[in-house]
């Protein structure tokens, strides 16, 4: 299977590495950035594909890294018994043996209070389930604990950022000079970059005639053209990004 970086590149038409814009390490953040949004769209169904078990002692507060936490059990002597979730302003209540609420082996509790999770009645061996928020490296090919259905979308968000990045940097190339008022590209000396700028960043249709990119240098008719279409292509990829989200749900 083809990497994630060879599959936005196909999306994008860029070609990464170490020093592109986006560099390599850039797009493994876009990456990484896009499974945490997409997790936190999942429907409840798909959560605990997502999910690791992790293991701690009761009366020994388990520092918590997500708030999407699916069960905890506790054991007793037997079997693991399902904790049923309370305030954490209860802690006292279920301590208490006169209260109805009162936490048993048998009918343990839990709580998160500052960051922190634990269980009661204290001293038993206990676990819980949390959602898990993976790295996602440009050079993987398929992430870990990770709903296949909704792995495209991982890529298509990479995508969307590359170009976004992209699309960035062509902004800034074009300087503003406070001395004449016209613009320049920071690669070129040619006047007329003013032009440019208005043709892609006017409220009006942004599609440029071809009387109207005729005038233009050669140089400026290619950015022109690159820039139009990275833009479309970055809507395009938004529109089937939103599109697979909905389809989750």
């Amino acid at each position: 299977m083809a990497t994630f970086e060879v599959q936005v590149e196909g999306l994008t038409s860029l070609t990464l590495d170490g020093s592109s814009a986006p560099t390599q390490d850039e797009l493994t953040q876009f990456l990484t950035d896009g499974a945490k949004e997409i997790i936190n769209n999942l429907p409840g169904h798909l959560l605990p594909l997502c999910a690791s078990s992790n293991t701690f002692t009761s009366g020994s507060a388990e520092t918590l890294v997500t708030g999407k936490i699916l069960n905890v059990f506790r054991n007793d002597g037997d079997i693991n018994q399902p904790c049923r979730k309370i305030p954490a302003k209860q802690k006292g209540k279920v301590s208490d043996p006169d209260d109805m609420a009162y936490a048993t082996i048998t009918d343990p509790v839990f709580f998160i209070d500052n960051n922190t999770l634990d269980v009661l009645p204290a001293g038993g061996s206990c676990s819980y389930s949390a959602v898990a928020y993976p790295s996602v490296a440009y050079s993987a090919s398929a992430i870990a604990a990770f709903p296949n259905e909704a792995e495209h979308l991982v890529v298509l968000y990479g995508a969307i950022k590359s170009l976004q990045n992209v699309l960035a940097n062509m902004d800034s190339s074009i300087v503003h000079s406070d001395q004449d008022g016209s613009y320049s590209a920071s690669s070129s000396s040619s006047q007329g970059w003013e032009k440019v700028r208005d043709y892609l960043h006017s409220d009006e249709d942004t599609e440029i005639s071809n009387a109207s990119l005729q005038a233009l240098s050669s140089e400026m008719q290619q950015f022109v053209t690159e820039y139009q279409w990275r833009e479309k292509q970055q809507a395009k990829l938004q529109a089937d990004y939103e599109k697979g989200l909905q389809a989750l749900g």
